[in-house]
């Protein structure tokens, strides 16, 4: 009889500490999301202020190496800076307001995949001491384990 009330009472407790668990990880979730999309936010900011100060300075040298070659009849020797300059300025407005950050996305995930890079494989093995430590210690089953990692590998 005492076994039965203390086992209903340890399985109604577990399932309380499961649900609670399930709770502050979805919650963890939705702070962790939270902060990287204003982390990503805040770089797409200052890569398009980044754009409209070099826009600003662009326009200046393009007019003055315009004035200048106009007035000199002929190509200015500065026009050759306009190579470069006008390179970084493609650059800066693909990251800004192109798709760049979906290629760098992309390529991120790329490199997650592949093992034979040293942090990746840090990670791995980090993974596999904590899945170790945690059978030892019949912390997880096999099935809260495996949706931890799904969303810790989640980008």
């Amino acid at each position: 009889m005492g076994n039965t009330i203390v086992n209903s009472m340890s399985a109604a407790i577990e399932d309380k500490v499961t649900e609670k668990a399930e709770y502050l990880l979805k919650k963890q979730k939705i702070k962790g999301l939270t902060a990287r999309n204003t982390q990503m936010s805040m770089q797409l900011a200052m890569s398009r202020e980044r754009m409209m100060w070099f826009s600003g300075f662009l326009g200046v040298v393009v007019t003055g190496l315009t004035a200048a070659s106009i007035k000199r009849k002929a190509i200015h020797p500065g026009c050759i800076a306009l190579l470069p300059l006008g390179t970084s300025y493609g650059y800066m407005w693909d990251a800004a307001y192109g798709t760049k950050i979906n290629r760098c996305r992309e390529e991120s995930k790329n490199i997650i995949e592949d093992t034979s890079l040293w942090f990746v494989q840090e990670l791995e093995d980090a993974k596999k001491d904590l899945e170790e430590y945690e059978k030892e210690k019949g912390i997880y089953n096999n099935n809260n384990n495996n949706h931890n990692n799904k969303q810790q590998e989640t980008f």
